[in-house]
């Protein structure tokens, strides 16, 4: 009998810690500072650190780490710190994935502190757009970010000055072509324009003609729909003197985080013999494509989709 009992007790013994440890588990992405779905505030955790730009990452961060997620309904704001510095990122809910919407960065001095806000939709080679203050109405104005969500924000989570100094704002001035939806050409080098926050350039050795070039999202149904993968389409016009296009690369960031477990490839229309599909390289949330010389006739109504698909067992 007593050791039928200690069997007894050791079974509910281990029932406990192990209900205990799914508790603890279900738990550990939440902290008091949260505030949302337990599934948004997982997703947007882990997002963030993937999706804040590579080279801000570098200039401000060194590596980024999640302080807490507000999450309402389809809008989340995170806050997150590094090595050298803290930010702020907007996301917004769409297409079954988080994408980011925009983000700020604080560079810290003696004294005082400012902000630089940076939009995934800008050229690479021009990021930052204005400079603002860490406030509910900056994030609005300047990032994007849903009314309601940012006020939950400012309540709960918003960072406070790293001195007893008010932060002191610095603008930045920026080229026009820099910004979200603009074309920015310069021989050999096309950074794509589009409004869905994607970062894309189309890079050559040698000047290459085409106009026009521009960029758009999938809707829901091509993205995300019964049998969809596509991530993004690129169009462009061969040009008026079009006859020949020379070995290029294509580099596509996209505003949500890709998935490592398939492969990416994309395919064009529009040139003179089939061109695709082109498979890339996936680092660091990044795709880069290997364009091969190609022919197209004058005016050529080029069009690019990029899409995933799972790999396959040889």
């Amino acid at each position: 009998m007593a050791e039928r009992m200690r069997s007894q007790n050791m079974s509910f013994f281990r029932a406990t810690i192990a209900a205990l440890l799914l508790i603890a588990a279900g738990t550990t992405a939440v902290r008091a500072d949260d505030h949302g779905s337990r599934r948004g505030i997982r997703e947007v955790r882990a997002a963030v650190p993937i999706l804040v730009d590579r080279d801000m990452r570098q200039l401000y961060l060194g590596r980024a780490v999640v302080d807490d997620a507000i999450v309402e309904s389809d809008h989340a704001i995170v806050d997150f710190h590094g090595d050298r510095g803290r930010g702020i990122a907007v996301l917004s809910y769409k297409n079954a994935t988080w994408w980011l919407v925009g983000s700020a960065f604080e560079e810290r001095h003696p004294g005082r502190s400012w902000w630089t806000t940076d939009s995934p939709g800008a050229p690479a080679s021009c990021k930052t757009t204005t400079s603002v203050t860490p406030t509910a109405d900056a994030l609005r104005a300047a990032l994007g970010a849903d009314a309601a969500t940012a006020s939950l924000w400012s309540l709960r989570a918003m960072p406070q000055p790293t001195s007893s100094s008010a932060p002191t704002p610095a603008y930045v001035g920026i080229p026009q072509a820099c910004a979200i939806g603009a074309t920015y050409i310069v021989n050999g080098y096309v950074a794509i324009a589009n409004d869905a926050g994607y970062r894309v350039s189309w890079t050559s050795p040698k000047p290459f003609d085409l106009a026009d070039p521009h960029g758009r999202a999938p809707d829901d149904a091509e993205m995300s729909g019964p049998g969809a993968n596509s991530i993004f389409y690129l169009y462009a016009n061969g040009g008026k003197g079009s006859s020949g296009t020379p070995a290029s690369t294509l580099i596509v960031w996209c505003p949500f985080v890709l998935d490592t477990s398939v492969h990416y490839i994309i395919e064009f229309s529009g040139a003179d013999s089939r061109l695709g599909p082109i498979r890339a390289t996936l680092d660091d949330n990044t795709l880069t494509f290997e364009i091969p010389a190609f022919t197209a006739p004058p005016n050529a109504d080029l069009r690019g989709e990029v899409d995933y698909l799972p790999y396959r067992e040889h």
